[in-house]
């Protein structure tokens, strides 16, 4: 908040979940409403996420011309860790991958497309 206020309004309300017999366990979602105490050998996924962030025209002329980022306003980004409480000594970060730039994917929805697609099943 102090360094980046301006992103304040870009985060989620909940900042990851418990995981057990399901996956995202609605008991456990990690939020400000959430009293849950954590006990060792709970496992929660850590998501930072930051959503609506705008592209900007300088950042899109930095990337290849025939690149689909060019065609967004708009993007999210999303690091997620999973983590094991360990008694006392706090918790252990179970993702073990080391990642790089180079391993960064991602995905564009083009709107316009989906718009075709509902056209073409109108026609007889």
């Amino acid at each position: 908040q102090n360094e980046r206020p301006d992103l304040v309004s870009n985060l989620p309300k909940n900042l990851g979940f418990g995981m057990g017999l399901e996956f995202r366990d609605s008991q456990y979602i990690l939020n400000a409403k959430n009293g849950t105490l954590f006990r060792e050998g709970m496992v929660f996924t850590l998501n930072s996420v930051l959503q609506n962030l705008e592209l900007t025209d300088k950042e899109k002329a930095s990337t290849p011309s025939e690149s689909a980022i060019k065609k967004v306003d708009t993007y999210g980004l999303q690091i997620a860790d999973m983590i094991v409480i360990r008694g006392d000594d706090g918790g252990e970060v179970m993702t073990k991958l080391k990642s790089s730039l180079s391993d960064v994917s991602y995905s564009i929805n083009d709107d316009d497309d989906d718009d075709d697609d509902e056209e073409e099943d109108d026609d007889p």
